[in-house]
């Protein structure tokens, strides 16, 4: 090989490894790139917060004879700080970057600083309430506001929302606060702020955030009926709303089941096959985030079987011919008024009669071959 090839030879070479290794520098870049995704931790909690998490919410404010009602629009605008792990705090919860707005677009600062700024967290980890429990009761002191936290209760613990109750001491009064977390995502549902006097004893502001707040819309199923041991009969129910929670179905008023509903338009459907004869309720109420919910009922008629009774089938048997015996004619004896009985008379001298007869026959028979002869 010469050098003019030699050469040629390695610089190709070279241009292959560069090749090579541009790719796997750019494949390593995409891989360090990539967000990282949420996984359970050691401790069994799930954060669930995305980026274009959309949430809707009514805002009620009263203080002293002002009142107003406004509705606001919660995004999640980017990506959030990882949940610890193990969190062993509860100001450890991450808060995710967010933009409030009013429905006309504009954003309302200052009622963000009055309002969601004493809803503590407006998002918290799910699964493990245990855990999220214990952080929360063992809170005293808000940093932020350098104020004080007491009385910090679990009182709500459902399975369909979790939430506590504290007092915040700020002079010249005291807030007492219950807020309400969904625990299918772990989003803020719903709040209650009351404002009071310590000194007085009375109440000069009070401030209630709900989720959604707008019952769900069900479409009705028909009431369903058949007969004992027949199949293939579901009820399919469809709701809308624009911020769903959950669902629970009773049967009889028994809890059947419960579960969350997390999709603006989601079919429930529960088959109703193999049922005792008879009537059945089955009614469902759909919640909204909030706790707001809207019920429909179903009637299931059950009937025993129609059991048809087959007719058994008649082996018609010939009828022997009626064989009448025949009737001896009626005999009528004539009323006789002299003393020869013709009746009497033929009937004792029949032989004779007969003998007779047939000798004139003869002797008749014999006279006409004669004469035909002569």
């Amino acid at each position: 090989m010469t050098v003019k090839y030699k050469v040629a030879w390695l610089l190709e070479r070279l241009e292959v490894r560069r090749k090579i290794i541009i790719t796997l520098t750019f494949v390593l870049l995409g891989i360090l790139l990539i967000a990282p995704v949420a996984a359970v931790t050691s401790q069994g909690l799930d954060w669930t917060v995305e980026v274009g998490d959309h949430h809707y919410y009514n805002v009620l404010y009263w203080e002293e004879g002002i009142y107003f009602h406004e509705d606001m629009y919660f995004n999640i605008s980017s990506n959030h700080l990882a949940l610890p792990d193990p969190l062993t705090d509860w100001w450890d919860i991450p808060e995710p970057p967010a933009y409030l707005y009013y429905t006309n677009g504009t954003s309302p600062t200052m009622m963000f600083n009055l309002v969601f700024i004493y809803a503590m967290k407006l998002f918290v980890p799910i699964e493990n309430w245990t855990l999220m429990t214990e952080l929360i009761e063992n809170v005293t002191y808000w940093d932020f506001f350098s104020a004080d936290i007491e009385n910090v209760s679990v009182v709500e613990n459902t399975w369909l929302h979790w939430g506590f109750t504290y007092n915040i001491t700020a002079e010249p009064g005291e807030i007492m606060c219950k807020n309400t977390y969904l625990k299918s995502n772990g989003a803020f549902a719903r709040q209650q702020l009351v404002a009071y006097n310590a000194t007085y004893g009375t109440i000069f502001a009070e401030i209630t955030i709900y989720s959604d707040g707008v019952p769900p819309v069900v479409e009705s199923p028909d009431d369903i009926a058949y007969e004992e041991g027949e199949v293939g009969h579901s009820i399919i129910w469809n709701a809308t709303d624009m911020s769903p929670g959950g669902y629970m179905l009773l049967k009889d008023d028994t809890d059947l089941k419960h579960g969350f509903w997390n999709s603006s338009s989601e079919f429930i459907t529960v088959n109703v096959d193999g049922l005792d004869v008879g009537s059945h309720n089955y009614t469902i109420l759909f919640y909204e985030a909030s706790g707001i919910s809207t019920s429909d009922t179903v009637m299931v008629e059950v009937s025993a079987p129609t059991t048809t009774t087959p007719t058994p089938t008649t082996t018609t048997t010939p009828t022997s011919p009626t064989t009448s015996t025949p009737t001896s004619p009626t005999t009528t004896t004539p009323t006789t008024t002299g003393g020869f009985d013709l009746p009497e008379f033929l009937s004792e001298n029949i032989v004779l009669i007969v003998s007779v007869g047939s000798g004139a026959l003869i002797l008749i028979i014999a006279i006409a071959i004669f004469r035909k002869r002569s």
